[in-house]
Order: C-alpha cells, then sequence, then structure tokens
C-alpha cells in the first residue's frame, strides 16, 4: 500500500479538521480548493477519514451497568460498603455529556495522530488508489467563488478528459434566495457576454456533461459567476440580478 504523503504541518492539521468536520469560513473554501487540485492532501484527507472512523467504532459509547453506577455514587459519597442496587441509577447520559465526552476524544485522537506523524515512528499509509481512466498530462479547469459570509460559496472543476462540470455549492441563504428562485451558475468569457450554465441545486453536488458549446466558453482566464434567478424565466438569457460570487477559471 502506497505511504501517505507527509505535508508541512499546517496542511497536515487542515486535513485532520476537514475529515472532521471543523472547519468553516475561508479554511472551508482553502480545503475544498485542495481536495480537488493537491492529491496528496486529498489522499490525507481521506487517511484522517478512516483513521476517524476507526476511532469511533473502538470507542463508541458502551452504557455501564446499574452495579458500577452505584459503586462510584458510594465512593463519591464516601459510603464505600453500600449496599448495591440502593442508589439511583442514572439511566442516561445528557446529550451535552455525551458531546462533550466525544469531543475530549476526538482532539485527544487527534493530538496522538498528529505527534505519531510528527515523531515518524511509522509509516502512513491509504487504502489503494484505483487507477484514474484520465491521462495523468491532462490539466483541469478550476474556479473556486467566495460570496463571503452571506453569499453562496462554491467549488467547481471542469474535466477535459470526460467533459463534465463538477459544481459544489454551500452557504445559500434561503431569506435572501426567497421563494421561486434559484441559484444559476454563468460563464463569462473575457470579452464577451454572460451565458447560463444552468440551475443549481440550493446544497450539493452537481455532476454533468458540457455540450461542445459549453466547452468552447469554458476557457482559463473565463469568468463563472452565480446569482439568484427566478425559476420560471428559465431558461435564462442574462443575469437580472446582483452577482453574488464569482471567480476566474484557472488551469491546473
Amino acid at each position: 500500500m502506497p505511504s501517505a504523503p507527509k505535508l508541512d504541518p499546517d496542511r497536515t492539521v487542515l486535513a485532520a479538521e476537514y475529515a472532521v468536520g471543523f472547519l468553516e469560513g475561508e479554511d472551508l473554501v482553502r480545503a475544498k480548493r485542495l481536495s480537488l487540485i493537491d492529491e496528496d492532501f486529498a489522499s490525507l484527507v481521506e487517511w484522517w477519514d478512516l483513521r476517524f472512523n476507526e476511532q469511533h467504532y473502538r470507542f463508541m459509547e458502551v452504557s455501564p451497568s446499574s452495579q458500577m453506577w452505584t459503586a462510584i455514587a458510594a465512593r463519591l459519597s464516601g459510603q464505600d460498603n453500600l449496599a448495591i442496587g440502593t442508589a439511583p441509577v442514572p439511566k442516561t447520559r445528557s446529550f451535552g455529556q455525551r458531546f462533550v465526552a466525544a469531543s475530549i476524544l476526538f482532539a485527544g485522537a487527534l493530538a496522538i495522530l498528529l505527534l505519531g506523524m510528527q515523531l515518524g515512528d511509522r509509516e502512513l499509509v491509504v487504502p489503494e488508489q484505483v487507477p484514474a481512466d484520465q491521462p495523468q498530462n491532462v490539466q483541469q479547469l478550476f474556479a473556486v467563488l467566495d460570496g463571503g459570509d452571506t453569499g453562496p460559496a462554491l467549488t467547481t472543476r471542469i474535466d477535459p478528459s470526460s467533459e463534465t462540470l463538477n459544481v459544489q455549492i454551500s452557504n445559500v441563504d434561503p431569506v435572501a434566495l426567497g421563494d421561486g428562485r434559484a441559484p444559476v451558475l454563468w460563464v463569462v468569457p473575457e470579452g464577451g457576454a454572460p451565458t447560463s450554465l444552468g440551475m443549481l441545486e440550493v446544497d450539493g453536488i452537481i455532476i454533468r456533461e458540457i455540450s461542445d458549446a459549453e466547452r468552447a466558453l469554458l476557457q482559463a482566464g473565463a469568468t463563472l459567476a452565480v446569482t439568484y434567478e427566478n425559476i420560471a424565466e428559465a431558461p435564462h438569457q442574462a443575469p437580472t440580478t446582483d452577482i453574488l460570487a464569482a471567480g476566474e477559471l484557472i488551469r491546473i
């Protein structure tokens, strides 16, 4: 099995936080971008994800017996000889107690794993990757659209070999979106007019094939943008509202 790449400490921690789901805002956008354009970073995210899943199953919550709770209560009250079964038995732990316990376990696991990586006592491994169909020398187009704290966030990748468009969208404010509207993705070629690439789901990943006309527009240097448009007016000929997020297509 291939060894996991050893990245700098900043990216190592970023990959771990991304796998756990701790990231927000600019850090989340950065991690999403790296996972799409940096194979080493993506492999490390997958490794962390597997390790945290392993820790989850290793430390799954097990309810103590009633005798255990009774013995603990007796020790805390100084009544070591308290008869078993006479102390009140808590049936379940509160959500807050479970959350704190889980947070401590995850933090401890993260610290231990990071320390092991820094000491280099053993080599990190990731599952064998299935060889990709596309040639390794085919460059892809990538864009990050960040609408800030209140706007939508998108990561977009165009794969020339499979002629597919991959879009991941998040942070769509339902109040700002309003009823009867949907996010619309636009491509603006250098010196050209906006052309709609279609409506997007409010949250999630969209993967679809691109047409010959779209492929001619989706070139390095073109700008991708997103607006909120009325669904009833589709197909949209031009933006009718403000651009909420935009980013330039770059070749990776």
